[in-house]
């Protein structure tokens, strides 16, 4: 019995080794087989040259072979499992994702879309796509081809880009099919700033706003509509809500050129200025229009300015002042010393940019004459027009 047993030993002894080997080759097996879809889902290659004319059309790509007619290179599966990485090639570049958190993120790259474990080729542009779907057009966006119109202010290269069909100079789609006032605005055509809109007119070769700032209708008369009017700024201040007729008052000075409140500063004494020490090179282009209240690309118009649009268009008084190209209505202004708003339908004031000595020079009319070359207290509340630089 013993030496059965000894002999039946050295059989399991010579077995030992060949069995764990075929052990260990079953589990090798079984744990291929167990990630055999993930590994083939991964390696799956196509590519095609057109997206119409009987090609393979199909958007979410798991074909176990190469198709016809096909340039790209991608690779996917509805099961994807990254693996040890996965590589993605387009026409421009390529990219290796290495970690399911990759497929997952939905990230986007040239000519791929990748998310919920599936990798989308993506259609050209000059694809004639059915609906707007970010996982399809290479531009995310889709109309007859792949582009969607895009909604107001959207940033854009072309008209097609735009719902309202209008790419302003700007670079964006115009807003209610209105572009913004800027150095691109062709003159006789509408744009908006601030909130307003604001036609555009030719006078003595320059581009113009045809209403006064904060105006919202053009003057049909020297006193009419009062909507024409418009706003009244100190001399150098910004847009910052003094402006308004009815604004706040204070007799503070400001000791920087933006004051950082809403408020009309006035009745300081001599010489009668929101600021201190005065800087006169707010509005002037020397200042390189530091405290520019007009849109970008438009300016308050010097003084000499202001005399050769007087003299090209006739104005004599505050009536041919409202029926010329301009429509300048007599708007008044409102006062250095008390705030006080006043001579509205009796005078113009409009300020220039130009300073003088301590003061600053305006246009000024009235139902007896004209003069361009007024000055007075920089506190005081004048009409602006802008002008196209």
């Amino acid at each position: 019995m013993v030496r059965k047993i000894k002999k039946f030993r050295k059989i399991i002894d010579h077995l030992k080794k060949p069995l764990l080997v075929g052990i260990l080759i079953i589990l090798l097996l079984s744990s291929f087989v167990v990630d055999y879809k993930s590994i083939l889902g991964a390696t799956y290659a196509w590519l095609q040259s057109s997206w119409a004319g009987g090609a393979d059309t199909i958007t979410t790509a798991s074909h176990a072979t190469n198709q016809n007619n096909w340039t790209k290179y991608y690779s996917a599966s509805t099961t994807i499992s990254a693996g040890t990485g996965i590589t993605l090639s387009g026409t421009a570049s390529s990219t290796t994702e290495t970690t399911d958190a990759d497929f997952n993120a939905g990230d986007k790259t040239d000519y791929i879309y990748v998310g919920s474990d599936t990798v989308y080729p993506q259609k050209p542009n000059t694809y004639a796509c059915e609906s707007n779907n970010d996982n399809i057009c290479q531009s995310a966006r889709c109309d007859t081809t792949c582009q969607a119109k895009l909604a107001d202010g959207s940033a854009c290269d072309e008209a097609s880009d735009c719902s309202s069909g209008t790419c302003c100079g700007d670079g964006t789609c115009s807003i209610g099919g209105v572009c913004p006032c800027s150095a691109s605005t062709t003159c006789e055509d509408s744009c908006s700033y601030g909130g307003l809109t604001y036609g555009t007119v030719t006078a003595n070769s320059q581009c113009w706003l045809d209403r006064n700032l904060g105006a919202t209708a053009v003057a049909t008369a020297y006193n009419s509509p009062t909507t024409s009017y418009g706003w009244y700024f100190q001399w150098g201040r910004l847009l910052d809500g003094h402006q308004i007729s009815n604004s706040g008052t204070q007799t503070g000075l400001s000791s920087s050129d933006n004051p950082g409140h809403a408020n009309f500063i006035y009745g300081m004494g001599s010489p009668y200025d929101w600021r201190s020490p005065q800087n006169g090179n707010l509005w002037g282009s020397a200042g390189g229009y530091l405290n520019n209240p007009c849109p970008t690309g438009w300016h308050v118009p010097s003084q000499p300015e202001w005399a050769s649009v007087v003299s090209a268009l006739g104005i004599t008084n505050y009536t041919t002042a409202a029926s010329s190209v301009l429509h300048l209505p007599a708007a008044g202004g409102r006062s250095y010393s008390s705030a006080t708003l006043g001579g509205q339908g009796s005078y113009g004031g409009y300020w220039s940019a130009t300073p003088d000595s301590t003061f600053a020079y305006y246009l000024y009319f009235s139902s007896s004459g004209v003069g361009p070359a007024y000055n007075s207290y920089r506190a005081s509340g004048f009409s602006v027009r802008c002008v196209k630089n």
